[in-house]
């Protein structure tokens, strides 16, 4: 009985990844981006700096991952080849 619960609440919360979702995303990380680099130009505390530093690593995968997803978005997918029998 609870197990079917999670999976029903579990199925409430799926996204659909289509395209337009991946850019969106992207151009969040993007002002993120943006807002990181501010912070860590105005910071002076090390720890804080440090912190900065990681979580432009971090948006830099979640950039490039993102991207990814964009541009396979784009490609067509490849059609099966169609054999012919001839005789």
């Amino acid at each position: 009985m609870k197990q079917q619960n999670i999976e029903e609440q579990e199925g409430l919360y799926q996204v659909v990844q289509d395209r337009a979702y991946f850019e969106k995303q992207l151009k969040h990380c993007l002002e993120e981006k943006r807002h990181n680099e501010e912070l860590f130009d105005l910071e002076t505390e090390p720890e804080l700096i440090e912190a900065h530093i990681y979580r432009r690593l971090s948006l830099e995968c979640e950039y490039r991952y993102l991207l990814r997803q964009v541009k396979k978005s784009e490609k067509p997918q490849p059609r099966p080849k169609k054999w012919f029998a001839f005789g």
